[in-house]
């Protein structure tokens, strides 16, 4: 069985148990403690003060799309069209989730594959 990058998280886990076990997730790559990316890093950082755990791909990828849309409103004002125009073709985003790009609206990022095992997801190696 195959599912989405959704079902990796610890309360879908839990309420799936057992059931879960065999499930095949591909997912972007992401590592929450990457400090490659300067604002990936800061994001880990004050995620971690605040919270006291580890930031998900899904926290992530939402605090990244607030940005990118603050940053389209910036550049191109409140039309949503423009909005979208804008984010729909942007390169090089540096984020909580790492380096963003998007061609003709669809995100580009490197996919990984994960394996629930006793209620955990783990890494497949290629």
């Amino acid at each position: 069985m195959v599912s989405c990058t959704g079902f990796i998280q610890s309360d879908c886990l839990t309420l799936a148990g057992a059931s879960a076990d065999g499930v095949i997730v591909p997912t972007p790559s992401y590592d929450p403690a990457d400090t490659s990316s300067d604002a990936a890093k800061r994001f880990y950082e004050a995620f971690k003060a605040k919270h006291g755990g580890e930031p998900t791909m899904v926290t992530s990828n939402g605090y990244d799309a607030i940005h990118l849309i603050s940053e389209a409103i910036e550049a191109v004002g409140y039309d949503g069209s423009k909005i979208a125009a804008h984010i729909r073709d942007r390169k090089g985003f540096n984020g909580a989730s790492g380096t963003v790009s998007f061609t003709n609206g669809d995100v580009e990022v490197p996919i990984m594959y994960k394996v629930i095992r006793n209620g955990q997801a783990e890494t497949l190696n290629p």
